[in-house]
């Protein structure tokens, strides 16, 4: 049962943790410290492949700060042209104006998380259903009683 519950726990951070939306900035910059997406101009995934790798095409982070032309973040994920996402450890990277994109900011979706955890519990509830019915009448002939 143990395990079941730890296995429930990390499902439902999982879901959490996937459950954002990205909407428009209502003004630039955003507040330091702001859950960012960052697309990049298709000449930023160029000129930025030395820092974040080859075929970037958008950056998840918090928003640090815009200096000398440039946006800060402290990087999270990135994501590739085939929709592949590298993870980061949030290091600071500084991606020249020009080169961005889009700016849009990663807001937490109630509504998604409660759909996927829904879907998470009844799954889970599911399979214990299954194994607790398979474990009960499996065995007709009891073994002899031994003296």
């Amino acid at each position: 049962m143990r395990r079941v519950s730890g296995f429930f726990v990390l499902l439902l951070m999982t879901v959490q943790a996937a459950c954002y939306t990205s909407v428009p900035l209502e003004s630039f910059p955003p507040k330091p410290g702001a859950d960012v997406d960052v697309s990049l101009t298709t000449t930023g995934t160029e000129a930025m492949a030395a820092v974040l790798g080859p075929r970037v095409t958008g950056i998840q982070g918090r928003f640090l700060d815009v200096k000398s032309d440039s946006v800060f973040l402290s990087v999270s994920a990135v994501s590739l042209t085939n929709g592949d996402s590298n993870f980061w450890q949030h290091e600071r990277v500084g991606v020249p104006r020009p080169y961005v994109g889009t700016v849009k900011l990663r807001k937490f979706s109630a509504g998604k998380s409660g759909a996927i955890a829904a879907a998470a519990v009844l799954g889970v509830t599911a399979i214990t259903g299954l194994v607790v019915s398979s474990n009960r009448g499996g065995n007709k002939n009891p073994p002899p009683v031994t003296q």
